[in-house]
């Protein structure tokens, strides 16, 4: 993730080297004073390595009871692409007297969220026998207080959640639906997703702002 947000940097000074070449030519003093002054700026960010964007990091949500070994392979998918992992498993968290105010703590300091809904309890469809079921009420709590934070999320959805519990409060476009087969390949999806989303929110509408600069 560094090295991306690097690259993004680098092109944005490459970009703005050649406009200050274009206003020298049009002979534009006044812009070239402008894109000079941007390009400084932009270029002390790089040497200096300041912390302009906030660290890519997920809030991970999954179920220690029928998600566990689940949750260790997103884990470890995110930690490859850079991305801070918590979890309400976490020390910090469990040591807290009120769990639910620190996994509320956690959620909101990440810059994303990842829900891994496995089926943790059998229901059965009224008027009839078809037995599906339901993720675990902590999946709820933590889903709903990423979309009270505004948090860009992504769901896993197991094949045999029962729609009612995502379909209505998430559209299709966030959720992956999954079964043993597929999950790494959804989850990967589910990533690169939360990782555009990212650069969406944070990276590039900071270079964007760079150009309000007077």
């Amino acid at each position: 993730m560094k090295h991306e947000v690097e690259a993004l940097l680098n092109k944005r000074l490459r970009d703005l080297f050649l406009e200050e070449a274009k206003a020298a030519e049009r002979n534009d003093h006044a812009a070239k004073r402008m894109i000079a002054y941007k390009r400084r700026y932009l270029s002390r960010l790089v040497v200096n390595q300041l912390d302009i964007f906030p660290e890519p990091s997920v809030f991970l949500s999954f179920s220690d009871n029928s998600g566990a070994n689940l949750g260790k392979r997103a884990i470890t998918v995110c930690q490859d692409r850079g991305i801070l992992v918590k979890t309400g498993f976490d020390n910090e968290v469990q040591a807290k007297l009120n769990v639910l105010s620190a996994v509320k703590e956690a959620i909101n300091s990440c810059t994303l969220f990842l829900g891994i809904w496995t089926a943790e309890y059998d229901l059965v469809d009224r008027g009839g026998d078809r037995r599906r079921a339901a993720p675990s009420v902590w999946m709820l709590e933590e889903k709903g207080m990423a979309q009270a934070f505004n948090k860009p999320f992504r769901l896993l959805v197991e094949d045999s959640i029962h729609n009612d519990f995502w379909l209505k409060t998430t559209p299709g476009k966030l959720q992956h639906r999954f079964d043993k087969s597929n999950f790494e390949s959804q989850l990967r999806l589910a990533v690169e997703a939360l990782i555009r989303r990212y650069h969406e929110r944070h990276v590039v509408t900071s270079l964007i702002d760079l150009d309000d600069l007077d």
